[in-house]
């Protein structure tokens, strides 16, 4: 693989393990392949039925997470991501600037209490 070229981000199949997210991942994907087009070619057909497996995962059980610190759990994650978006919007009131500010001391205690709750400062 070429450098700065990115593949595809790996789906979290974890949350196939789940009977809800599984059902509603085979809901979605019954309609997704009523769409597809049969076309000769197989080549078009593959990357078609490709696609349209790649964007119902993703919309639908998301992307797999990578942490760097493994003690760091979902909610915590879940925490960053709201952040990272109210980051965006900072600059435009007090009250999304508050928010930011809220959902960032939010971030680091549960950081910090993943961190605790591990045992990885026992450890090292």
């Amino acid at each position: 693989m070429q450098k700065g070229i990115q593949g595809p981000k790996p789906i979290n199949v974890e949350m196939l393990k789940d009977n809800t997210m599984a059902e509603m991942y085979r809901s979605r994907m019954s309609h997704i392949f009523e769409g597809v087009e049969m076309s000769t070619n197989v080549n078009e057909r593959l990357n078609q039925i490709t696609e349209a497996v790649r964007s119902v995962a993703t919309e639908v059980v998301g992307i797999k997470r990578k942490t760097r610190k493994p003690w760091i759990i979902m909610h915590t994650l879940t925490l960053a991501d709201e952040k990272r978006a109210a980051k965006a919007k900072k600059l435009s009131s007090a009250h999304d600037r508050k928010n930011y500010d809220y959902l960032s001391r939010q971030t680091k205690e549960s950081a910090n209490k993943d961190k605790k709750n591990s045992g990885f400062m026992h450890n090292v």
